[in-house]
């Protein structure tokens, strides 16, 4: 878990996942309100790419359910994260 703060006071999160030689996803961004707009979930974004990079990985699976999360979808699409579908 990657935790933005300042003067001891959190104010935002972002979690990535590891499992095995699976890809890493980035999972959990969230930010408070009062902070949000500041390009900190960008940053949160690029700590955990940069994280994952430095273990050796290339690519990064995020799965955010765009009718719950649209924002999410347009923020990851502005960091370069093509959506998939999946079919059952």
């Amino acid at each position: 878990m990657v935790i933005a703060e300042q003067d001891s006071l959190i104010f935002g999160f972002g979690v990535l996942k590891l499992k095995g030689t699976m890809l890493p996803k980035l999972s959990d961004l969230y930010v408070k309100e009062n902070y949000r707009g500041n390009g900190i979930r960008s940053d949160l974004i690029r700590y955990r790419e940069n994280f994952a990079k430095s273990l050796g990985h290339s690519e990064i699976f995020v799965s955010v359910d765009p009718i719950e999360n649209p924002r999410m979808i347009k923020l990851i699409s502005k960091h370069g994260y093509e959506p998939s579908l999946t079919h059952i």
